[in-house]
């Protein structure tokens, strides 16, 4: 909820700058930032992913529902289940993920079948702090 605003001096330069005050709400607990690179990704696309963006909200959900945070995104996708909970075909459901995988939005590590994540650079779920020590992480080890 929006309290309001507030100045805060800047010990630098003396400058006051105003910041707003918002008190969390419960709700709130499980806040998901999405980057703007995602959107500006899946308006561009959208006319090649069309109903993908549906299978890709699908792994934002399932992520937040399984409570998938500080780490990347890694889930395991049936496709026959997954046409059944989206209401569509397995042919359907593996166009989806193949369009979704071609565009980078997601990724199937070390070709598993069947494991795919959230690209990491489109979606984070959790702290700047743990993104930050994931990118290092990727760093080291290429």
């Amino acid at each position: 909820m929006l309290i309001g605003t507030k100045g805060f001096v800047d010990p630098d330069t003396g400058e006051v700058k105003k910041f707003l005050i918002v008190e969390p709400r419960a709700k709130d607990r499980d806040f998901v930032k999405i980057r703007k690179a995602l959107t500006e990704a899946a308006i561009k696309d959208l006319k090649y992913l069309n109903g993908a963006i549906k299978l890709l909200f699908w792994f934002i959900d399932k992520a937040i529902e399984n409570r998938i945070f500080n780490r990347p995104v890694e889930l395991y996708v049936f496709p026959e289940d997954l046409a059944k909970e989206l209401n569509t075909t397995k042919r359907t459901v593996e166009k989806y993920i193949k369009l979704l995988k071609d565009k980078g939005y997601i990724i199937q590590p070390k070709k598993r079948r069947r494991l795919y994540m959230l690209n990491p650079e489109f979606i984070w779920l959790g702290t700047a702090q743990s993104y930050a020590s994931y990118l290092k992480e990727q760093l080291r080890k290429n």
